[in-house]
């Protein structure tokens, strides 16, 4: 299991050969990371229409420029449905609801995100309403709703804000985590005021804001506060392994009220967040690379809940929501499955399944059953109504579309990555401070590298050490020798020492180790390594290897994209691509094979 808490997702891609050699297919298992989910019950608007239909199975073809099922969010078809929608919340910016205005900011700035062609980084519109809702997160967080709703726009306003410019407004983000800390109870929950016990769907999205601010410049939060909220998801699960929307006090004979999926998917979304943010990352004597949050340089903290605990509850969840797996017949409060939280329960299935890395459930494309059932009721002026009222509506749905959850998460990860430090225990003297990081003094001599270090190392096992990795600080001037341009011929030494760092991990079974040797092989600029990331496309015990391979792939082959495939590639674009890749080196070596 790795560093993101996978659970059962087959991957559909190919299998390994060379070194990355794997099992057959049917003897595979990835793992996923749901971390935020479902949007507030009773979310600032008043219900209106029952909107529901039958489940489709499978999701139907769509009329329009293209034909046939919409696979991903390249599909034209939903680049013109966001397109119309961000028309229509562009025109409807008027609202003084904080709730509604942080929902069209949020919207509109995934939609920035994904499709620059249509809010431009600097469209005055959306920068206008961000000016208004941040202005609302500087003298104290100042909602428009009180009793308990002013929760839920508390994390709207965290989730909008977190997806704005970077850094831009991380000081706004700390008055908005500091109001919902300020809010959660002593259970771990958050509820309405007055009210005993705890709200499921208040407290999964009050834990998606303080995630999003943290990861924006708003944290750290304290580890306290994820603990707390374990603990009371854990115990508070329903027997079949669904949640309900208020669950009732634990005790023998207490029955909850029946599951629901709104607050199923919503719990799932919190008991991922806590059991990633309270992993423990015991140090290793044994050369394994892995990376050190801030968090780990400035709190110590043993959490109360047991890690099994969230485990078991996250595996219970999840066989529920495949049980009972529906597109829009979702039950949620006061709704036996009509329809009233359609829109809602699609943008939260959205954050589960891109967090989870499911591509299918159940044998089933989940993006195109979503957008089956999603396009055709866009109405003329852009907009989806029949749930909440349409502005809610339409951010939900556009929210779904654009796969909002994909920048979250990769904004998260690239946190946990974040420092680019060799720490050696007992050699405190080597280290040296730079603002809120920590170094350790490059290597002297010629060849002093990161992979010198390793392998220096590797004899010694008793002294330990970790390797906090960061890409972007992998560059001249932070550790001796110079990165060699492409096309040139690297250091055979350092070659040498990186083929051997990539062997051990993959030997060894541990993915930071793999990942950390292809970065590395990347930056040496030298073509020569290029079969070898090409080779760790097929690594099947990982997609995250994989996603690295390409990603090195990039980098040293100066294609910022690559061919454009997307992350979720089926099996045969994965392949597809792998081709491409192996047809563009024939080009820069014809001299050489991919194989070699």
């Amino acid at each position: 299991m790795d560093r993101w808490g996978r659970i059962n997702s087959e991957s559909n891609r190919p299998h390994g050969r060379g070194v990355f050699a794997r099992t057959p297919a049917g003897d595979r298992a990835f793992f996923g990371t749901p971390l935020k989910m479902l949007l507030a019950t009773t979310l600032l608007c008043v219900p209106r229409v029952v909107c529901g239909q039958s489940d489709p199975k499978p999701a139907p073809a769509l009329t329009g420029k293209s034909t046939g099922p919409v696979a991903d969010d390249k599909d034209p078809r939903v680049e013109a449905a966001v397109k119309k929608a961000a028309a229509f919340l562009r025109a409807t910016a008027g609202h003084s609801n904080t709730g509604e205005l942080a929902l069209m900011v949020h919207a509109l700035a995934k939609t920035r995100s994904r499709f620059p062609e249509i809010i431009a980084d600097d469209d005055p519109v959306l920068r206008e309403m961000a000016e208004s809702l941040a202005s609302r997160c500087r003298d104290g967080f100042q909602p428009t709703l009180r009793g308990g709703q002013d929760n839920y726009e508390a994390a709207c306003a965290a989730m909008a804000l977190a997806a704005c410019e970077p850094g831009r407004y991380s000081d706004e983000l700390k008055v908005v985590a500091k109001y919902l800390l300020g809010k959660q109870q002593l259970n771990g929950a958050w509820n309405y005021d007055g009210r005993p016990g705890g709200d499921s769907s208040m407290t999964q999205f009050a834990l998606l804001g303080l995630w999003e601010a943290s990861n924006a410049g708003g944290g750290p939060i304290p580890k306290e506060v994820w603990d707390r909220a374990a603990i009371w998801l854990t115990t508070r699960q329903c027997a079949d392994g669904g949640f309900t929307y208020h669950p009732t006090e634990p005790g023998p004979g207490v029955e909850q009220p029946a599951a629901t999926h709104t607050m199923t998917v919503g719990s799932l979304g919190g008991l991922y967040l806590c059991r990633d943010l309270l992993r423990s990352r015991p140090r290793s004597t044994q050369g394994v690379l892995r990376p050190v949050g801030d968090d780990e340089q400035v709190e110590k903290y043993t959490p109360q809940v047991r890690p099994e605990a969230i485990t078991n509850a996250i595996d219970l969840a999840t066989l529920w929501v495949k049980r009972n797996l529906t597109f829009n017949k979702a039950r949620g409060e006061g709704d036996a499955g009509g329809g009233r939280w359609f829109y809602y329960y699609l943008y939260g299935f959205e954050r589960f399944a891109t967090l989870a890395d499911f591509t299918q459930i159940n044998d089933r494309n989940w993006y195109a059953e979503a957008a089956a059932v999603l396009l055709p009721r866009q109405q003329q002026n852009g907009s989806w109504t029949g749930g909440h009222d349409e502005v809610v509506d339409t951010c939900f749905a556009t929210l779904c579309l654009v796969r909002s959850t994909r920048t979250s998460r990769d904004k998260a990860r690239n946190q946990a990555l974040r420092g680019g430090t060799l720490i050696f225990p007992g050699n405190l003297d080597e280290i040296l401070r730079d603002g809120a990081r920590v170094r350790v003094k490059p290597v002297r001599g010629p060849n002093g590298n990161i992979i010198d270090i390793i392998v220096k190392h590797d004899a010694a096992a008793e002294d330990g050490w970790e390797l906090l990795v960061n890409p972007n600080e992998l560059k001249p001037g932070l550790f001796k020798g110079p990165i060699v341009n492409p096309g040139n011929a690297a250091s055979p030494d350092k070659l040498q020492l990186l083929r051997l760092a990539l062997q051990k991990g993959v030997k060894s079974k541990d993915t930071l180790t793999i990942k950390t040797a292809l970065r590395g092989l990347a930056f040496t600029g030298d073509y020569q390594v290029v079969p070898l990331l090409i080779d760790a496309m097929y690594y099947e015990d990982s997609p995250d290897v994989q996603l690295t391979a390409r990603k090195s792939l990039c980098l040293i082959s100066r294609k910022p994209t690559g061919f454009g495939y997307s992350d979720n590639s089926s099996a045969e674009e994965w392949q597809a691509e792998i081709d491409k890749w192996q047809a563009w080196y024939r080009t820069v070596r014809p001299e050489s094979k991919t194989d070699d």
